[in-house]
């Protein structure tokens, strides 16, 4: 997918730039058992989202800390 469909902006590396375009898994969806979590990586190995074709993963992580107001944004780069 294009990048203006993903919603996902460039990210610049030390060996080059990646626009953003390609597929997007929500993997958010909260429960405490983390179920839907573990359903839906298998899901993406059932499906072979990663193969010898992918350059990079991209995980966006955006934590929320009440106590002090916090928010907390981690992005991992595989």
């Amino acid at each position: 997918m294009p990048a203006n469909i993903t919603g996902m902006g460039s990210h610049t590396g030390q060996y080059g730039t990646y626009d953003g375009s390609g597929y997007v898994a929500d993997l958010a969806q909260y429960d405490r058992t983390n179920k839907r979590f573990t359903n839906n990586l298998k899901e993406l190995e059932k499906f072979h989202w990663l193969d010898k074709a992918t350059r990079a993963v991209f995980v966006d992580i955006i934590t929320y800390n009440p106590s002090v107001n916090l928010f907390s944004y981690i992005k991992l780069i595989f």
